[in-house]
């Protein structure tokens, strides 16, 4: 016992000298406390409009309880288009062409900094909308019963990745998807898909109808332009 005593009072001397000698480290800088991968995640439902555009409903899923505030960039252009909100609840946004896009949310705990900015965690959501879709055939029977086809264009810059297209539906109707076809001296992929003609005959009924095509085609939703079909 008197051994111990005897050396607290050197001990703590020390270590306070030694504190003292480290070099400064802010707080402020540390940045996130868990991987980019891990801290969030972003879900999105596009469908296209009537006038041409895109409505989007992005949600965000945050698992890292210090990112308290938020904020987005639909476009990715690096241009915020919210600032900083507590709410991370469903939020809306109007694209107003088809094309590629990449929407950002940035999740930040409100105390780390670089260069004097608020240094959060970024995660990213990739999106296509637009790109002609066709139907072979477009108009049919309500009797009749088989395989509908439907091509789809991607809009240009859109590069199709190696892996196939998942969970593509038209309207919840699985759309299975066919080999993609890069017709001879023409520039655009054309992804064609399998769909179940009394299915779909179903769903929309008698008439002329404006419908479309979504899915996931690697780290992309994709949502087509909307095509007429109709059921006689």
């Amino acid at each position: 016992m008197t051994y111990h005593g005897k050396l607290v009072g050197p001990l703590v001397l020390l270590g306070l000298v030694w504190l003292l000698l480290l070099p400064p480290v802010s707080a402020s800088s540390q940045g996130p406390r868990i991987l980019l991968g891990e801290s969030a995640e972003i879900g999105a439902n596009c469908s296209p409009e009537d006038d041409g555009t895109w409505s989007c409903t992005f949600s965000a899923v945050v698992y890292d309880p210090y990112l308290v505030f938020f904020r987005w960039d639909f476009e990715g252009d690096g241009r915020w288009d919210t600032p900083w909100t507590g709410d991370i609840g469903l939020i809306f946004y109007r694209f107003p062409v088809g094309g590629v896009w990449h929407t950002t949310l940035e999740a930040w705990d409100g105390v780390a900094t670089k260069d004097g900015e608020p240094a959060g965690v970024r995660v990213r959501k990739d999106l296509v909308v637009g790109g002609d879709l066709f139907f072979s055939p477009f108009e049919w029977s309500r009797a009749s019963t088989g395989t509908l086809l439907t091509f789809w264009e991607p809009p240009p810059g859109f590069i199709p990745p190696a892996q196939r297209p998942r969970n593509v539906n038209l309207y919840g109707i699985p759309a299975a998807p066919l080999l993609r076809h890069r017709p001879i001296g023409s520039e655009p992929i054309i992804q064609g898909f399998r769909l179940d003609r009394a299915s779909v005959s179903d769903l929309v009924d008698v008439g002329t109808h404006l419908v479309y095509v979504r899915g996931q085609w690697g780290t992309y939703e994709f949502a087509t332009r909307l095509t007429r079909v109709t059921v006689t």
